[in-house]
């Protein structure tokens, strides 16, 4: 397996994505199914908005592909919220219970 280019290796290290091995067969399951998406996006009979969803679906099947093809795959989804704090002469608008209140 060849090496991953800096720009993956940069984003497996950060968590956006994660390493995963490269496989032949699955690369062109991806591109043989975006497929039939992308021609049905190409059809003007189509309404303009299944035209739309046919090229996403295509277009995120080649995605997936070409992250495949880099040994990267997308890294489990977790927000992170900062908690922002309030400053300290509006802290009481935050507290509402009557214990908090002096």
């Amino acid at each position: 397996m060849s090496p991953r280019s800096t720009e993956y290796q940069n984003l497996v290290t950060r968590g956006i994505l994660k390493a995963a091995a490269k496989n032949a067969d699955s690369i062109d399951q991806y591109v043989k199914t975006a497929s039939d998406p992308l021609a049905d996006a190409r059809r003007p009979s189509n309404s303009s908005h299944g035209r739309y969803l046919m090229a996403y679906e295509g277009l995120f099947s080649l995605a997936m592909a070409v992250l495949e093809y880099h040994g990267a795959r997308p890294a489990p989804t977790v927000r992170r919220f900062r908690r922002l704090r309030a400053p300290r002469h509006r802290a009481w608008f935050l507290c509402l219970k009557p214990r908090c209140r002096r």
